[in-house]
């Protein structure tokens, strides 16, 4: 393996897409570590930026990736970059992802509105009652 890894960096992407869908785009490519061995990255406001970094196991899956330029991925077209996995890693601890793990979300928040000026914490905690009980 190349001292800094077979890594690529992608722009264009649908902000609403998945691991699983870039993974599928790259299709004859091994994506190191499957969906673990992509990085999304985020916006100031933590929304998707439309770019990704994605490692490789191999060169020849590295060459075929950057073959991939100007492709569609359904209406857009993804551009395709060399990178390093230094770059990719200095990205994922910005956004804070683990690159071995799905990325952890216990920093993630969800903005209220609209609620009952009568609305109190117990409420809120009702609301959300679903959902496993270290997320809330």
């Amino acid at each position: 393996m190349a001292e800094d890894g077979y890594v690529v960096r992608i722009r264009g992407l649908p902000w609403q897409s998945t691991r699983e869908e870039i993974v599928s785009f790259f299709d004859g490519c091994n994506v190191r570590n499957g969906v673990n061995g992509i990085v999304m990255t985020l916006s100031r406001e933590g929304r998707p930026s439309g770019e990704a970094y994605i490692e490789l196991d191999s060169e020849d899956d590295y060459n075929v990736a950057l073959n991939m330029n100007h492709k569609n991925m359904g209406s857009r077209y993804i551009e395709v970059f060399a990178s390093k996995r230094s770059e990719m890693e200095w990205i994922s601890r910005k956004h804070g992802t683990d690159l071995d793990e799905t990325p952890p979300h216990e920093d993630s928040f969800v903005r209220l509105r609209g609620l009952p000026f009568s609305a109190n914490k117990d409420d809120i905690l009702q609301f959300f009652s679903g959902l496993p009980p270290n997320a809330v």
